[in-house]
């Protein structure tokens, strides 16, 4: 009797359906369950790492991080910081302490602990928070940048005005430029400057100029003497894109020297170790992500340009410790791939390829790099690799349990003929349970940007695309005109063209999956994107009916009202070529709401109430005109919530209401 009810239980087992078995993502546990791993450096020896490791606190509703140190054979794992609001781990040169930025008072300060563990102790006090650092190479002193009332002086002045302004009879506000419309800081009065701190006395000086006091500080680097300073300047970053890099004493007195030219786009200025460069990304002329590689000898004053010939932009880029290559990060569709260039030659060689890799640094005897890889079916991870790009190893397991327990698939990669028959590159999410016999409804997912890429990245948010397959859809994500990691032709297509050819391509995409792929259902598709991709999915319901619904996040409805009222106006410039009053016929042409006439999809409108990138008026005006041609739709606004939509709370709410809205038309 126990043999044949043995037999039973195992056919019972084995007759169950394969979707019983699975365990199905969901985001809560999402959030709360996969950490996110960033910033890995190595220590002074290279045998050492130390990184930050985050993950969601439903609770609090916030992002938990902490500072934690381990070997760069995985071993001797160690929290360092216990805060859960600390980024940005930085080693001394001796490897006994790491500085860091902690916001455990309010503000974000530089924070210092010892290796070993114990107490972290306080280095900065600045009303105005610290947002980057870098500690001098004989580790006497801090830089740091703040954004500051530069109407005061000192510190003690700045907290004068911020007290006198609590006191004031009314909120309302004089602004006298552009800059009141953004969450990054350049609110009226307010510009990101640089200041240093001592360390014997933490007395804080500082560095910007007075004559400079109306520019914005992009980014800055210090020499390994301690006796200069690399910037690059901007005038007000809601309307002015050109920026300028220049080299000055450290003290902020003596001759600025220009490192670039006056009318460029310029970022992520860096010294070369042995000091005879300044190396920085720029943009080739007004093309967005065109990002070069620039170096700039510092003795001759001449400036060399590495990858001018080269396919690819620039993400980010690092220096060998000898000086004589230089290391750099690019998109290539789907994936990433990491470069060495060798700076005298200029010879540039491939290292890796095939799989999304991020947060590289180099080791202090050149010999080995660490990273962080993830993919659509794996959350990240730490790993190391030899310098050449050889000998690739994982060296970190935080998210095992994770992967082992949802067994998610990876991500089916196609290429069709887009718009004028060029080359276009997707992906398709299924769910773990997937039946290729059955039918399911396709969730046309548009990326934002629109100049970035949808890549295959684990993401640790709402914005994973597993979750919604894990809801019984079929998700495709198409990099359209416009995405970065085609080359730059690819990318340019979408200036004066917003609503033409990445229209196209989607349209042909969809007729591609229909075509190929007999388990998607023709008459359950839905459309859904964010930022751009809400533009786009405005676009698409005044252009098609063959979606059941559409869901439109921080979404463009009007194109003049959102270059008159959101944070980068130059923007527009480039891809409009123009402003409103010059190239009017190309605004009215690619603006949805000139087509709401045709709105007859059900549509879900989502958007931040502080959301300056795009204002909430535009969600607004969106849902407006659906609701007065009677087309079934809803809005929701969140109060609290800027353009990313990141806080969990936010998340969940914003996800829950979302499936609820595709299952209404498309279960």
């Amino acid at each position: 009797m126990r043999k044949i009810l043995l037999v039973f239980v195992l056919l019972l087992a084995f007759l169950t359906p394969v979707s019983a078995q699975v365990k199905k993502i969901e985001l809560k546990g999402l959030l709360t369950e996969v950490k996110e791993i960033s910033s890995p450096v190595f220590s002074p020896d290279g045998n050492r790492l130390a990184f930050v490791l985050s993950n969601y606190n439903l609770e609090n509703n916030k992002n938990i991080r902490n500072i934690w140190v381990m070997d760069c054979d995985g071993n001797n794992l160690k929290q360092l910081t216990n805060s859960d609001r600390d980024s940005s781990p930085c080693w001394s040169k001796d490897g006994s302490k790491i500085a860091f930025l902690s916001s455990r008072k309010d503000k974000s300060q530089i924070w210092l602990i010892d290796t070993g563990g114990g107490e972290a102790s306080q280095i900065t006090d600045i009303s105005t928070g610290v947002s980057s650092f870098e500690w001098s190479a004989d580790n006497k002193f801090f830089t740091f940048m703040s954004y500051v009332n530069f109407n005061a002086g000192d510190d003690q002045e700045q907290k004068k005005i911020a007290e006198a302004e609590k006191k004031l009879p009314t909120k309302a506000k004089i602004y006298k430029n552009l800059g009141y419309r953004t969450g990054a800081g350049y609110l009226n009065g307010l510009r990101s400057h640089l200041y240093s701190v001592n360390l014997t006395d933490k007395k804080i000086n500082k560095i910007t100029a007075e004559s400079e006091k109306e520019l914005f500080t992009e980014s800055y680097a210090i020499s390994a003497d301690g006796k200069s300073i690399a910037r690059v300047l901007t005038g007000n970053p809601v309307t002015y894109i050109a920026r300028e890099a220049c080299e000055a004493p450290l003290g902020g007195s003596g001759q600025k020297v220009p490192v670039s030219g006056k009318e460029q786009f310029v970022s992520s200025v860096k010294y070369s170790p042995d000091g005879k460069f300044i190396s920085y990304v720029q943009w080739d002329g007004n093309q967005v992500n065109s990002s070069r590689l620039v170096i700039y000898n510092r003795k001759l004053k001449t400036a060399k340009n590495l990858t001018a010939d080269f396919k690819y932009a620039v993400y980010s880029y690092f220096w060998s410790p000898n000086s004589e290559q230089l290391y750099f990060r690019v998109g290539k569709g789907t994936k990433t791939a990491l470069y060495k260039c060798d700076v005298s030659s200029g010879k540039i060689k491939n290292l890796t390829g095939g799989f999304f890799g991020s947060g590289f640094d180099i080791s202090p005897d050149g010999k080995k790099i660490v990273f962080i890889k993830s993919s659509l079916n794996s959350p990240r991870e730490i790993f190391i690799m030899a310098a050449d790009g050889k000998n690739i190893r994982q060296i970190s397991g935080f998210n095992k349990k994770f992967t082992d327990t949802y067994k998610l698939r990876a991500a089916e990669h196609f290429t069709f003929a887009g718009a004028n028959g060029s080359s276009v590159e997707g992906m398709l999410i299924f769910s773990p349970d997937f039946d290729p016999a059955k039918k399911y409804p396709l969730l046309l997912w548009i990326h934002g940007g629109p100049h970035s890429a949808f890549h295959d990245v684990f993401e640790s948010n709402f914005a994973n695309p597993q979750l919604y397959s894990a809801k019984g859809y079929i998700v495709a994500q198409i990099n359209i005109r416009g995405s970065v990691g085609y080359g730059q032709d690819f990318v340019n297509e979408v200036i004066n063209n917003y609503g033409g050819l990445p229209y196209e391509d989607l349209m042909k995409g969809v007729d591609y999956l229909l075509t190929g792929y007999s388990f998607i259902d023709k008459d359950r598709l839905a459309v859904m994107g964010h930022s751009y991709g809400g533009y786009m999915t405005n676009w698409i319901v005044g252009h098609t009916d063959r979606f059941k619904c559409a869901v439109t996040m921080a979404s463009i409805y009007n194109t003049f009202s959102h270059q008159g009222t959101c944070d980068l106006k130059w923007f527009y410039d480039i891809d409009f070529c123009g402003k409103p009053w010059e190239n009017r016929e190309i605004y009215e042409k690619w603006s949805p709401h000139n087509y709401a006439g045709n709105f007859k999809t059900p549509t879900f409108v989502i958007h931040g109430e502080l959301d300056y990138r795009v204002p909430v008026t535009e969600g607004m005006q969106m849902f407006s005109a659906l609701q007065q041609q009677g087309v079934e739709s809803q809005l929701m606004i969140l109060p609290d919530e800027d353009h990313g939509l990141s806080m969990p709370s936010s998340q969940i709410f914003i996800f829950d209401e979302t499936v609820k809205w595709l299952d209404r038309w498309c279960k």
